[in-house]
């Protein structure tokens, strides 16, 4: 399944027919507060590709993120982004 990124509505998601998963954020100057990851239930594991999806957005485009959603900070650990989390 295909992430889609609206940079307008800032959101990542990933449509699901007439539902979608979705992560959403505010962009303020080079950060991103993370505040919203949603998936329907019984799609839980589209949550990590929408986690996935912003981080390497936010690498790209050398920003930082705050893990207003614990779901966030949980997978920069697991994966080594710690550098890239910073807090208010």
């Amino acid at each position: 399944m295909e992430v889609l990124h609206d940079e307008f509505a800032q959101k990542f998601c990933i449509p699901l027919g007439d539902d979608e998963a979705v992560l959403g954020y505010t962009h303020v100057n080079d950060i991103l507060d993370v505040h919203t990851v949603f998936a329907p239930e019984g799609q839980e594991k589209l949550e990590q590709e929408l986690i996935k999806a912003v981080f390497d957005y936010a690498h790209k485009h050398r920003l930082k993120i705050i893990p207003t959603d614990e779901r966030i900070a949980v997978f920069a650990r697991e994966n080594s982004y710690e550098d890239m989390l910073t807090s208010i």
